[in-house]
């Protein structure tokens, strides 16, 4: 049996299996060098919490932004707590480390967050509204109306009452509606 091959088309398999060779170890050194630019990076960020002091809020959102970007979503967790715990009295920490979560399919771990931030900041109107319409998103009622139950242990803020009032009104619960706004008439009756 004999084969009949021109001279360019044993050059063009030639070139052919020398770049598939080469892409092999160009991406061996594209992920190598990552690894390396990785690293460095990593060292950089953490010594510059060092040198700035950790209260710099640009510098912890970077870090944490670029592991998310990269992919390194257990690292962005890790940067996110670390964080939240030097910022134990800002929302606005807590609702994007929330935001992390829910871009990263961690519901669970959201509602987590949000159960610990409420622990630091139990009158914070806006976590509680915002954990209020994660929860609405899964139409869980009873979990809905155990958060307004305990949003009102906390709340002076007669419009907080006043959603919850809607929200039972909107699925026709009017006992329930009769029973809150007469608690509400009580607690400001004198204010």
């Amino acid at each position: 049996m004999q084969y009949n091959i021109s001279y360019n088309q044993l050059i063009g398999e030639l070139k052919h299996e020398k770049y598939e060779k080469t892409t092999d170890t160009q991406s061996y050194l594209n992920e190598k060098t990552f690894s390396m630019y990785s690293f460095f990076k990593k060292n950089e960020f953490e010594n510059l919490l060092i040198k700035k002091g950790d209260f710099s809020k640009k510098l912890w959102l970077d870090y944490a932004n670029w592991e998310e970007n990269n992919g390194n979503i257990e690292n962005c967790r890790g940067i996110w707590k670390r964080f939240s715990s030097k910022y134990v009295d800002s929302s606005e920490v807590w609702l994007k480390f929330i935001a992390m979560e829910l871009r990263n399919n961690g519901v669970i771990n959201a509602k987590n967050i949000f159960e610990k931030a409420l622990l630091y900041l139990p009158t914070s109107d806006k976590l509680w509204s915002k954990y209020i319409a994660l929860e609405s998103i899964n139409q869980n009622n009873l979990k809905i109306r155990n958060l307004y139950k305990r949003w009102l242990s906390f709340s002076n803020n007669p419009d907080t009452w006043l959603q919850y009032l809607n929200y039972e009104k909107k699925f026709g619960s009017y006992r329930k509606v009769m029973m809150i706004f007469d608690l509400l008439v009580k607690k400001f009756k004198n204010k």
